[in-house]
């Protein structure tokens, strides 16, 4: 169905005929939209034989499914079988806290030290000490940004 734009007028016109006819106004919106016969109180159309469809809607957040039977706004599928979208949520996080924790792991294992000149041991280099600490605060970062969409994806699929 394409994008409708009323104006004020034409809005306040359909509302006047929809409490006129009794029924509700999305019924009448969609019989203007199809161009067919308005509804009356009983339900039926006004002046033909052809009922008002009424598109299928979400069982979780009532709003109008795609042709698919996936809910847009919720990510759910409210056909019977059809899986939604809440599975690729929790496959990104739990690869992001993977990630993160090999990156946290390499960054904790790195050498900071380097050998002095002349053999007396070894000394810190500040360069690989910001080189570790970047990729630390980087993998942590990853870490948590996985756990919350986890823990997003979890409470999401409790509610379905």
């Amino acid at each position: 169905m394409s994008d409708v734009r009323l104006t004020v007028e034409e809005f306040e016109a359909l509302e006047r005929r929809a409490r006129e006819s009794g029924v509700t106004l999305f019924e009448a919106s969609l019989a203007a939209a199809r161009g067919g016969p308005q509804p009356d109180a009983s339900g039926g159309p006004r002046g033909g034989s052809e009922a008002v469809r009424h598109p299928p809607l979400c069982s979780a957040c009532r709003t109008v499914l795609s042709p698919s039977g996936a809910c847009a706004s919720c990510d759910g599928a409210s056909a019977p079988g059809a899986r939604g979208k809440g599975g690729v949520l929790m496959v990104v996080a739990v690869l992001l806290l993977l990630f993160g924790a090999i990156g946290v792991g390499s960054a904790l294992s790195m050498d900071t030290s380097v050998p002095t000149l002349f053999g007396f041991g070894r000394v810190h280099n500040l360069g690989l000490i910001e080189q570790q600490r970047g990729l630390l605060m980087v993998a942590c970062v990853t870490v948590l940004v996985g756990a919350i969409l986890l823990a997003a994806g979890v409470v999401r699929s409790s509610r379905r």
